[in-house]
C-alpha cells in the first residue's frame, strides 16, 4: 500500500478501490432508457465498513443503488469506457481481488460467459490494482501497485495476455531506478493513453515514503530550487510492442492524481503532493505537464505556493478553467480543505469552499465535469460536515447550482 493510500485510509480519503466477493450480482434496478442528452454518473460509495454502486441521472438528480455490499466492498474505483462500466474490485486482506464489469445502459454483467463467472474477472491473491485503461472490448490494462507490472488482459474473455515489467525494461535500468526501489515497488498508480502511447504514473515511494536524498538536489523544473526527495516517474509504453519506451523524470514527489489531457495543447497534466502528504506547501511541487507527443517533460503548470497547498484532485471546464480540491497547511491536527477554481485569463484564483478539520475523520470525493458543470463529492466530516453529498457548480458564475444527498460517502465517479 502507497503512501497516499495510507493517507487516504488514515484520513478517510480515497482513490477508491474495493473488494468483492464473488457472489452472484443483485441488480437492485430495473433497466432504464436514456436520452443521448442523459448525463449518468456513476460512483462508488462507501462508509468504510460497506460498500456500494450507486448510479445518478443528472438531468433530474435521481439516484438509484445498483448493488450493494454483497457485491462491492468497502474499498473500489469505477471507470467507463465505451458502452462499459469496469469496478475494480480489491480488499486489503488481499485474497478478493476481481474486475466486475457491467453494461452501461442496463446495469447488468457482460462479458463472455456471465452465467458462470458473473463477469467478475479474478485478478488473484494480494493483487493491488490501482487503475485501469481499456482500448476496447477485448484488451484493456491494468496495473499492479506491488510487482511493478502491468498486465494486459481482454476483460470480456476475462484473460490475462501478458505482462509489461516496467522495472526489468532498458528504460528503468538505464536510469539505475532500483537504487530508489528500496521497497521493491515503484508504486505503478494512474494509467492514460494518447494515441499509441500509455503512460503510467510511478510514485517512487520507500515504505510509503520518497526516497531522500543525502544532500538536496536541483529541481527537474526549475535547477535553481533543491529538493531533499527523489521525484515521481512517469514510464511510457509502446502499445504496438507492449515495450516500456521511455521514463518521463517529474520534478516533485509521491504523485497522485489521474492524469488530465489539456483541452488547447493536448499536453498531460498530473499532480505530485510532496513527502509531507497532503499537507505542507513544498518547493519543485504542484501540476506538472508532459508532452505525450514528443514524450517530453515540460515543466511545473502551476506550483504549490501559487495555489497555497497540494492538489489532490483536478479537472478543466470548457472554458479552460481549473477546479481543484487543495490541502492546505494548518494548525495541531486539523488541515484545510479547499476547492478553487483558476481563471484562464488572469490567474485569479476563487475559493469556493473551504473547511478546517481532523485529518483523521475527512473525506473528500473527485471532482468531474459535465458541459455546464462541475460535479464535486463534497467533505465529509463526522464533525462538522455530517451528510455525504455531491455538490453541482456553475463553470460560468461557479456558484453552487444543486446538492445531491447520499446515504454513503462518494469515493469516486464515472460519467457518460
Amino acid at each position: 500500500m502507497n503512501l497516499s493510500v495510507f493517507l487516504r485510509l488514515s484520513f478517510s480519503l480515497s482513490c477508491v478501490f474495493l473488494f468483492t466477493f464473488c457472489q452472484p450480482i443483485k441488480n437492485n434496478k430495473q433497466p432504464q432508457t436514456h436520452t443521448p442528452h442523459t448525463l449518468m454518473a456513476t460512483t462508488v460509495a462507501s462508509d468504510y465498513s460497506a460498500g456500494g454502486l450507486v448510479s445518478i441521472d443528472l438531468s433530474n438528480q435521481q439516484v438509484a443503488t445498483l448493488l450493494g455490499p454483497e457485491s462491492i466492498g468497502s474499498d473500489a474505483f469505477v471507470r467507463i469506457f465505451q458502452d462499459r462500466i469496469y469496478v475494480v474490485n480489491r480488499d486489503y486482506i488481499g485474497n478478493n481481488n476481481n474486475l466486475l464489469i457491467l453494461d452501461v445502459n442496463t446495469f447488468e454483467p457482460t462479458c463472455e460467459n456471465p452465467t458462470q463467472t458473473n463477469c467478475q474477472m479474478a485478478l488473484g491473491e494480494q493483487y493491488n490494482a490501482h487503475d485501469l485503461w481499456v482500448v476496447n472490448r477485448d484488451l484493456a490494462y491494468i496495473n499492479n501497485y506491488k510487482t511493478n507490472q502491468i498486465q494486459i488482459i481482454n476483460p470480456y474473455q476475462q484473460k490475462i495476455l501478458g505482462n509489461i515489467d516496467v522495472a526489468a525494461s532498458e528504460p528503468a535500468k538505464t536510469l539505475g531506478l532500483n537504487a530508489f526501489n528500496q521497497d521493491g515497488s515503484f508504486e505503478l498508480d494512474k494509467l492514460y493513453a494518447v494515441d499509441k502511447y500509455l503512460f503510467a504514473s510511478m510514485q517512487m515511494l520507500s515504505n510509503f515514503a520518497p526516497f531522500s536524498y543525502v544532500e538536496p538536489q536541483p529541481c527537474t523544473a526549475n535547477p535553481d530550487l533543491k529538493t531533499n526527495y527523489a521525484p515521481a516517474r512517469v514510464a511510457v509504453i509502446d502499445t504496438q510492442t507492449q515495450q516500456v519506451i521511455k521514463i518521463i523524470t517529474l520534478s516533485g514527489s509521491n504523485v497522485s492524481t489521474d492524469f488530465i489531457q489539456d483541452a488547447k495543447t493536448k499536453q498531460l497534466w498530473i499532480s505530485t503532493t510532496g513527502p509531507q502528504g497532503h499537507f505542507a506547501n513544498e518547493a519543485c511541487h504542484g501540476i506538472e505537464s508532459i508532452d505525450p507527443v514528443s514524450l517530453t517533460y515540460q515543466g511545473i503548470l502551476i506550483d504549490e505556493s501559487f495555489l497555497g497547498g497540494s492538489v489532490m484532485a483536478f479537472t478543466q471546464d470548457k472554458l479552460n478553467q481549473l477546479w481543484a480540491y487543495v490541502t492546505r497547511p494548518n494548525q495541531g491536527s486539523k488541515v484545510t480543505y479547499a476547492l478553487i477554481v483558476k481563471s484562464s485569463q488572469d490567474n485569479k484564483i476563487d475559493t469556493l469552499f473551504e473547511l478546517s478539520a481532523p485529518k483523521e475523520i475527512l473525506s473528500f470525493g473527485p471532482i468531474i465535469k459535465t458541459e455546464q458543470s462541475i460535479w464535486v463529492g463534497m467533505p465529509f466530516s463526522i464533525e462538522s460536515h455530517k451528510t455525504p453529498s455531491i455538490d453541482e457548480y456553475s463553470i460560468q458564475t461557479h456558484q453552487k447550482i444543486s446538492t445531491i444527498s447520499l446515504s454513503q460517502i462518494p469515493y469516486t465517479f464515472a460519467i457518460r
